[in-house]
């Protein structure tokens, strides 16, 4: 096929790998909303305490994190696709047009 080998002898995932999956899910997304509102209180911090937002950037950046049933697979991060190897990357700060791309790497 078109996908690599780990890819098309994938088998279902079973209900219960299926429910696994989710809570795991649930679970991160518990995690992200709560680092979501830290980076929210250093930004209002930055903005409103130390009014330095004109002269600081913010730099994001995570690994790529697994599959949570993404293809059948879980728990995992071992296919030769974009998934699996490109990683987010976000800048914001002075001089950063919003919405800029850059393909450099």
């Amino acid at each position: 096929g078109d996908h690599h080998t780990l890819l098309w002898q994938q088998t279902e995932m079973s209900a219960e790998i299926i429910a696994e999956s989710d809570t795991i899910f649930s679970r991160r997304l518990g995690t992200l909303r709560s680092v979501d509102d830290a980076i929210g209180d250093i930004y209002a911090y930055i903005r409103d305490e130390l009014q330095e937002l004109d002269n600081t950037y913010f730099i994001y950046t995570a690994d790529h994190g697994f599959h949570d049933g993404q293809w059948a697979m879980s728990f995992s991060k071992m296919l030769p696709y974009d998934t699996d190897v490109r990683i987010p990357f976000f800048i914001h700060g002075p001089d950063i047009k919003q919405g800029a791309v850059s393909n450099i790497f």
